[in-house]
């Protein structure tokens, strides 16, 4: 990855949390999804179309979360626009702070 990252960390994401400055993901499934959620850091998601599951939450989720449309080729490749990655990556930290994601699905349970 060199060229590419400035370090690889081998840590649990626990313990590395306060090294990141954004967190991108691929799926919002995983556990580290709803704890970086928490920390009001920037969050990108590479958003497969089949990942949506529930459009109200994910409207909300939407406004704390920058979206990155993708697609999978046959060969299961994930594609999207560089592009547009960047410019999410621009306007994620603005997003960072908005909290209506967690408090509708975690503070009302």
């Amino acid at each position: 990855y060199d060229g590419i990252v400035d370090e690889i960390i081998s840590l649990p994401f626990e313990e590395s949390i306060h090294l990141a400055d954004c967190f991108l993901f691929t799926h919002s499934s995983s556990t580290t999804f709803g704890f970086a959620l928490t920390t009001g850091k920037p969050m990108l998601l590479i958003d497969i179309e089949s990942n949506k599951a529930d459009y109200e939450s994910y409207s909300l989720l939407r406004k704390r979360v920058g979206m990155i449309p993708s697609w999978v080729e046959k060969s299961t490749r994930i594609l999207f626009s560089e592009t547009l990655l960047i410019k999410e990556i621009s306007e994620s930290l603005s997003k960072a702070k908005d909290n209506s994601y967690f408090e509708k699905t975690v503070s009302k349970s």
